[in-house]
């Protein structure tokens, strides 16, 4: 298993990883604090990771920004993501759910048109 891990906070990199190596030592963490790093990386990589984890308050581009540009690439559009923030910012929690109302909405689309072809 590959796990992804996309924070810019070495201290949490390191407690994300020490508890994935007490779940299971076989697994594979790539820790990127750079978004383009990640997009770049993800991109390019032979295979996807299983999962990818998602800080939303990266300075300069931002996990927002990186998980729309994911969603736009037919090679990352699949990755299972989980996003985490330790943000509080209502209008972020709002922006985000508005998000994915509309990403659900447009995969539901996306799906009829293939069915009625």
């Amino acid at each position: 298993m590959k796990i992804y891990l996309v924070d810019d906070d070495s201290e949490e990199a390191e407690l994300f990883d020490e508890a994935i190596e007490r779940i299971d030592s076989s697994i594979e963490l790539v820790w990127h604090h750079d978004v383009m790093e990640a997009l770049d990386d993800l991109i390019r990589a032979d295979s996807p990771p299983d999962i990818l984890f998602l800080d939303l308050n990266i300075p300069k581009i931002s996990g927002k920004q990186l998980l729309k540009l994911l969603r736009m690439n037919k090679q990352t559009m699949d990755i299972p993501i989980v996003i985490y923030s330790t943000s509080i910012s209502k209008k972020d929690i709002e922006d985000l759910a508005a998000w994915f109302s509309r990403q659900k909405s447009s995969l539901h689309d996306q799906r009829e048109l293939s069915l009625a072809r």
